[in-house]
């Protein structure tokens, strides 16, 4: 599960520092498939904190700054 969680956040870090933000925490829900252990919900800008310039964006912002949409 550590393994996991350390990927996912590695590469969804890399993407928000992409755009100028940063990855201040993230949520996972981990289950069980088929006898593996996995990320079994969304990940969504509702399971995560994103900040530009210290200021925690609003989820209409983080879209924006992501999709560059509103």
């Amino acid at each position: 599960m550590k393994v996991t969680a350390r990927r996912a956040t590695s590469l969804i870090a890399g993407h928000v520092n992409e755009r100028g933000l940063e990855l201040i925490d993230i949520k996972y829900e981990f289950g069980e498939v088929e006898g593996q252990t996995m990320i079994i919900d969304e990940v969504s800008g509702d399971s995560m904190r994103v900040a530009r310039g210290g200021q925690i964006l609003l989820q209409t912002e983080l879209e924006e700054a992501l999709l560059g949409e509103a």
